[in-house]
């Protein structure tokens, strides 16, 4: 559930942004927020089959997350 209302607002933030911003580029070639919205509906369905499978999923997104996005650690860089 946090990773759509994440998407949700980083859609709504990014959209007071000209089309050409850099930081949008960016964050439109962004693959973890799909990747974790599924593998936390993946989560749910496995909960019923097996419950490390679950965790393991939840914990699979976990660590995606805590492994820093470059592009965006560049884009940082650049700001004054």
């Amino acid at each position: 559930m946090s990773a759509i209302v994440y998407n949700i607002l980083l859609r709504q933030i990014l959209g007071n942004y000209n089309k050409d911003f850099e930081l949008i580029v960016i964050v439109g070639m962004d693959y973890k927020d799909k990747i974790s919205i599924f593998m936390y509906a993946l989560g749910i369905v496995l909960s019923f089959v097996n419950t490390y499978l679950k965790i393991q999923a939840y914990i699979t997104v976990a660590i995606m997350w805590f492994i820093p996005e470059r592009k965006i650690e560049k884009f940082t860089h650049v700001l004054p």
